[in-house]
């Protein structure tokens, strides 16, 4: 039999890791934080344990309820019923992951049914929800951008396709392809060759390389027009 390799943990410690992770993410983050700092404060992650028992099934059976609402929304395919349904998980359940991730979808389902405006407020308030490093941010900014594509306010898509491209989610290489034909399409050139490069890099072998070589292409030939222009300007600046 092979010789572990780490010593046994001790019952208080196998106990503390049981309890941690039965608690809300909030108290184990409290306890990560400060537990280890002096003696003192063992008595008050031991009075935590016992407010955490005691509340610990009731926050699992809100969890689970609020889990279910979602699940039960989500199952439904007609757009216009489940709307109405995530609706009511945003409303009853607005403090919990699910009511959160309702609202994601809610800017979603709007989106689907050409409601770009209220798409738009429901994916702001998603981003707001979100905590800072969750990849559903990511998501509803992402969404966000769309939502600003459909009502045409490209600028601000763009705003938002720059802010995912720097955070490394995951969501960093589709960002700069749609930042980089945002940017093309507002005239923005040298900005959507260098986020079109960009999402090659990141996926060189993208199942779209075609036609983003044919998009880098024409964007070249974009600036190579400028610049002839500029020096044409120069060149003869008493010609209009």
């Amino acid at each position: 039999m092979a010789k572990p390799t780490d010593e046994p943990k001790s019952i208080l410690e196998q106990a503390k890791e049981e309890i941690m992770e039965g608690m809300p993410l909030w108290a184990q983050d409290y306890v990560k934080k400060y537990g280890k700092q002096t003696i003192i404060l063992m008595g008050c992650f031991i009075i935590t344990i016992f407010v955490i028992i005691g509340a610990q099934a009731y926050f699992r059976h809100v969890k689970e309820i609020s889990s279910a609402k979602l699940g039960l929304a989500m199952m439904i395919k007609n757009p216009d019923q489940r709307l109405v349904a995530l609706k009511q998980v945003v409303e009853q359940e607005p403090h919990t992951d699910a009511g959160h991730q309702a609202q994601l979808l809610l800017g979603a389902t709007y989106m689907d049914l050409g409601m770009f405006k209220q798409a738009k407020k429901a994916y702001k308030k998603a981003v707001a929800d979100f905590s800072k490093n969750s990849v559903l941010k990511d998501s509803s900014m992402m969404g966000l951008g769309y939502a600003n594509e459909s009502l045409k306010d490209f600028k601000d898509a763009m705003v938002e396709y720059q802010k995912v491209s720097t955070r490394h989610h995951g969501y960093d290489a589709i960002a700069y392809r749609d930042l980089g034909r945002v940017a093309f399409k507002l005239g923005y050139y040298h900005k959507a060759q260098n986020a079109l490069n960009s999402y090659l890099s990141l996926r060189p072998n993208a199942p779209d390389l075609g036609f983003i070589r044919y998009e880098l292409s024409k964007i070249e030939d974009k600036i190579a027009a400028q610049k002839a222009k500029k020096f044409s300007i120069m060149a003869n600046p008493h010609d209009k």
